[in-house]
């Protein structure tokens, strides 16, 4: 089976809104876009403007909890890419390695490599987030692709190497007890190219 297919099978499967969620939010969709048309009809009329914007961002804010509130972070994570659960005390940085996999019968698919660790503190993950942001990972084509067909000798490595530039007292898995820790990736792909 080929990551698009089970990427469909775990779309397919993921957790749904309860019906009462659904309809709260589009509920507050419909508030939210009639209280802008109304704003702007009062806009071309010469009086005094009231800003309303709070009381608009503070119901998308209730209408995004309410929708949440029916999800556990587990069917989250299963909800979006690369569609995998984490382990306990496992940070995922959300920011995504682009690449594009060769597979062994000569099919391309656009693939996405996300980098998971343990130990890093928020400002570390920021910063981790916003060099996978920055680099241009095209030189790394072969070992990203190997990553995504399930043969990927040395990549923790090389991006170990990498991320040290950032966070200089990253190791290995059960090298240390209480330094940061690069503990894998999850890969996602996506559409025949």
């Amino acid at each position: 089976m080929y990551d698009d297919e089970l990427d469909s099978l775990l779309r397919a499967a993921a957790p749904r809104p309860d019906p009462m969620a659904d309809m709260l939010a589009r509920d507050l969709a419909t508030t939210v876009a009639s209280s802008d048309r109304a704003a702007e009809s009062r806009r071309s009329r010469p009086r005094r403007k009231r800003l309303r914007r709070p009381f608009v961002l503070g119901g998308a804010a209730v209408g995004v909890l309410v929708l949440t509130a029916s999800m556990t972070g587990s069917q989250w994570m299963m909800s979006v890419p690369p569609f995998m659960t984490l382990q306990p005390g496992v940070q995922r940085v959300y920011e995504p390695i682009e690449f594009v996999a060769t597979w062994e019968n000569g099919v391309q698919r656009e693939c996405q490599l996300f980098l998971e660790f343990e130990r890093l503190d928020d400002e570390e993950l920021d910063r981790v987030a916003a060099h996978v942001r920055a680099k241009d990972w095209s030189a790394w084509r072969k070992d990203l692709s190997d990553a995504a067909t399930d043969d990927s000798a040395g990549l923790d490595d090389r991006i170990r190497g990498e991320l040290r530039s950032v966070v200089p007292d990253l190791t290995a898995p059960f090298e240390s007890e209480t330094a940061p820790v690069l503990a894998g990736y999850g890969t996602s792909c996506e559409g025949v190219r």
